[in-house]
């Protein structure tokens, strides 16, 4: 069986946890027998490379800008990228070459921002079968986020309804969808996207097998830990301010580990200084997990899965996570919290006051390629 997976981005280019997820289930498909082919966006010009026996075309997506260099861009650039985005022509021959000569039997479509649902067409067109796992909002909202002014949006604005529309039109082409979470999945759903789909299922992400870190618990000094994307909408200003409350009791520390833009990373060390907060920037995950004895995940916008929680969880870590979308599926209520309130300070306080770290109670055990194998042939089947 030969799959020809898309997704944003590819290793080395990875941000977030859906490139780590895409990449895992390639190699994890490879691994079971499917002939795995990757193609994703770049900022350089068209090459092919060979990424842990996986074959990964890069195409450079012939846009105003590198969709990561956006920062730079103005405001009138920014409106014709995604006007160009939501169904990038200059991307149908390319593809169309790629097709030709890999001949899949099925595409897989992830992450879609940089090269546009133009796949879903250019596959059509071929009779190749399609199937789509939705890892964010990007087919609802040009942000992909569905998170504005500090506020998760529960509908779409007029704006996004307009930029979206070519993208909902073209949905109605995909055979199958999966959702990484429920809650995903249906948003996407009761928004009216993929409405001749044979097929709606929800198979988390794919993480690899890690060794359970053993660490032992200092009561002097329980350290706390936060890993991601330094931005407002992944709370991480809700997290500094709550462990702010906190300086009157000394038996804690917290290590920061990620980054975002420059100025607002510099902004969060100078105004949260403290001699138990600690910056560390982007690190190995290993080196962080094992530095920690409680993960927190305080999301405030609506997560589609949450990929750090269950990679916290098979490290063996206490997880604390906050009640926003596809998170609530992925731990027990006593773990969960609600971020823009004060429970989190509450469950932290419980910990310094007993000085006891909870063992953790959350387990993860589903296969995901055997799923999407299963999927696929159900799927060449019909």
């Amino acid at each position: 069986m030969r799959v020809l997976i898309f997704n944003t981005l590819y290793f080395p280019n990875s941000i977030g946890g859906a490139e780590k997820s895409v990449q895992s289930l390639a190699e994890n498909l490879l691994k079971q027998g499917v002939k795995v082919t990757v193609v994703t966006s770049t900022s350089k010009s068209d090459y092919i490379d060979e990424i842990n026996g996986v074959k990964v075309y890069y195409i450079n997506n012939r846009n105003l800008y590198w969709g990561f260099d956006q920062e730079s861009a103005s405001a009138l650039k920014k409106i014709v990228w995604h006007s160009i985005d939501t169904y990038n022509f200059r991307l149908e021959n390319k593809i169309t070459k790629i097709l030709q000569k890999e001949k899949p039997k099925i595409v897989h479509t992830n992450n879609l921002s940089g090269l546009s649902v133009v796949v879903w067409k250019v596959a059509q067109k071929n009779r190749i079968k399609i199937i789509h796992t939705i890892r964010d909002y990007y087919l609802v909202c040009p942000n992909a986020t569905m998170y504005k002014d500090n506020k998760n949006c529960f509908n779409q604005c007029l704006l996004c309804k307009k930029f979206s529309l070519p993208k909902k039109k073209t949905s109605c082409l995909v055979d199958s969808v999966v959702g990484i979470s429920d809650y995903v999945l249906q948003k996407h759903i009761q928004l009216g996207y993929f409405e001749n789909t044979i097929s709606r299922e929800v198979i988390g992400n794919d993480i690899r097998v890690v060794e359970t870190i053993k660490r032992d618990v200092d009561e002097s000094s329980i350290v706390f830990g936060f890993i991601g994307q330094l931005n407002e909408s992944k709370g991480i200003i809700q997290l500094l301010k709550t462990f702010e409350k906190l300086e009157h009791i000394n038996n804690w520390k917290l290590i920061i580990a990620g980054r975002g833009n420059g100025s607002f990373d510099d902004l969060l060390k100078k105004k949260y200084k403290s001699n138990r907060v600690e910056f560390v920037g982007v690190v190995d995950s290993e080196f962080f997990y094992k530095s920690i004895d409680v993960l927190i995940v305080p999301s405030l916008w609506q997560e589609p899965f949450g990929r750090v929680v269950i990679e916290g969880v098979l490290h063996g870590k206490y997880v604390l996570a906050s009640k926003r979308g596809g998170i609530k599926e992925l731990l027990i209520e006593d773990d969960l919290f609600e971020p823009e309130s004060d429970e989190l300070i509450v469950k932290i306080m419980e910990i310094l006051r007993t000085k006891v770290v909870p063992e953790q109670r959350n387990k993860f055990t589903e296969k995901v390629a055997s799923r999407y194998v299963s999927l696929y042939n159900k799927m060449l089947e019909n």
